[in-house]
């Protein structure tokens, strides 16, 4: 069975256990990853779905696909299925699953849970399986212990470095920066920033990595060894030392970035990591499972690779309140740009509601940016309000959490602002669906919002917005959020 058969099936609930074995198998042939994502358009609400299966193998199968998938935005989902899972067989694959990701946020809870197991003796019929649990939890504390041996030391120095943004909003970016006084411009992917000390970026919530340039190698060849020559007598090293503690060896890894195959990005990563612990004489060594900076080359344009650096251990804890994920939760640096487009809007002591609040990350980032009086959220979903509490708790802020459907929720005093991410008729539901959940909506809101609040609408569907609005709201302003996905944000004001 192809592929797109196998997740057809799967999405249909038909013989989804052995599907997902079949899957599995299909990925980690040459190129089987990148279809299987390209497949899934970047939505792995299919697979992460199957975690909650009755069925333990079925749950097993489906951590197995994540992990062979290699998405960072599957970390939170696999983790919080690792926390639930009754069925002692089942565990370690979550642990096996999380190790091709960065899991260093959740290392104190891994090492909580490994001490809380070590002093406990399970009867004979447990054994096997949680002394593979423990195997499995020393193996991800011990691989990122061994990448963390060299300490971060460059938050309070100047730096030269790259943000990754999204596109449409380098612009912005850049004005924030200049704001607080930091020279910035506009770059592919981001934007080039100069602070005079690092830690001062850490006050802007719209970027989501911070990668550094090799100052003199703007460009390295497509061939791995001869790119490891160059990168090798570059400035690389010494900026290893200005910015980490202690002498080399440093451990680092590959991360190929281009539109080429999978199974190509991997040959050249191997080679060219090889050659680099060879050419550096043991200086730099190629350890991707244990490793503290990234070596990310990015194909250019013009051909070759522009080499960045990525600090692992780098603290960034802008987002560290974000625990807990649903399937299809928004990420904190997507919230945080949404409701920057909305600031002008946004008042202190406004009354908030998010109508359909996932996982919180939309209410908490609105707590965070200013002072709301009384903020609600609403979900159909259990689970997501669980999500939703620990995430917001986790901000040190609070919101009334309620399982209702926003068609079926009144409230005796009218909101000023109505926030909310809306689901997509590229996931599960259909188009009809879809459009019927925008008609309630666009009719339920007069309802519940005051005439000339604010209504922050996150859509991959924006033809369903203009189509349901009709003449009770204003169009404030419309953002194009990413022209890949097709995804915008509306700005909308009551009549």
């Amino acid at each position: 069975m192809q592929m797109k058969e196998l997740l057809a099936a799967i999405a249909a609930g038909e013989n989804v256990r052995a599907g997902l074995s079949d899957l599995k198998k299909e990925i980690k042939k040459p190129g089987g990853r990148k279809e299987c994502l390209a497949l899934l358009g970047g939505d792995l609400s299919a697979i992460t779905l199957q975690l909650g299966a009755e069925d333990a193998k079925t749950r097993k199968n489906a951590a197995g696909v994540l992990g062979e998938l290699k998405r960072q935005e599957s970390l939170l989902t696999l983790y919080e299925a690792y926390l639930h899972e009754e069925t002692l067989f089942v565990k370690s694959a979550y642990l096996e699953a999380m190790k091709g990701l960065d899991y260093t946020s959740l290392l104190p809870e891994l090492r909580d849970i490994r001490e809380e197991l070590s002093g406990q003796e399970f009867p004979v019929e447990e054994q096997k399986h949680r002394l593979a649990e423990l195997a499995a939890l020393t193996d991800l504390i011990g691989e990122a212990e061994a990448a963390k041996k060299h300490a971060f030391l460059g938050m309070k120095k100047p730096a030269h470095v790259l943000l990754l943004t999204n596109r449409n909003a380098a612009q912005l970016v850049c004005y924030r920066l200049g704001e607080a006084g930091i020279p910035a411009k506009v770059y592919t992917a981001g934007v080039i920033a100069n602070p005079e000390k690092l830690e001062d970026l850490m006050q802007l919530r719209l970027f989501s990595e911070i990668l550094f340039p090799v100052e003199d190698c703007e460009m390295v060849s497509e061939n791995p060894t001869e790119a490891a020559k160059v990168l090798g007598k570059s400035k690389l090293l010494l900026l290893l030392g200005s910015e980490l503690a202690g002498e080399p060896p440093y451990t680092f890894r590959v991360e190929v970035r281009s539109k080429d195959e999978p199974d190509v990005q991997s040959t050249f990563a191997k080679k060219f990591g090889t050659a680099l612990q060879v050419e550096t004489e043991g200086d730099l060594i190629n350890r991707p499972s244990s490793y503290e900076v990234e070596l990310r080359l990015v194909k250019r344009a013009d051909g070759g690779y522009r080499p960045l650096v990525k600090f692992m251990g780098l603290p960034d804890h802008r987002f560290a309140y974000r625990k807990a994920v649903t399937a299809g939760s928004l990420h904190p640096v997507n919230a945080a740009l949404f409701l920057e487009y909305a600031k002008p809007y946004l008042k202190d002591g406004a009354r908030v509601l998010d109508p359909m609040c996932g996982s919180g990350v939309l209410l908490a980032e609105r707590m965070l940016i200013g002072s709301p009086d009384t903020v609600y959220g609403l979900d159909i979903y259990a689970d997501a309000l669980r999500a939703a509490k620990q995430n917001i708790e986790g901000a040190g802020k609070f919101a009334h959490l309620i399982q209702r459907d926003f068609r079926d929720f009144s409230h005796e005093h009218l909101f000023d602002e109505v926030i909310t991410d809306f689901p997509s008729v590229r996931g599960k539901q259909s188009v009809q669906e879809i459009g019927g959940l925008y008609a309630a909506f666009f009719k339920k809101m007069p309802k519940l919002v005051r005439e000339g609040g604010l209504l922050v609408l996150y859509t991959h569907d924006p033809a369903l917005v203009r189509k349901y609005m009709g003449e009770r709201f204003a169009v404030r302003s419309v953002h194009e959020i990413s022209k890949r996905e097709g995804s915008y944000l509306f700005l909308l004001t009551v009549r």
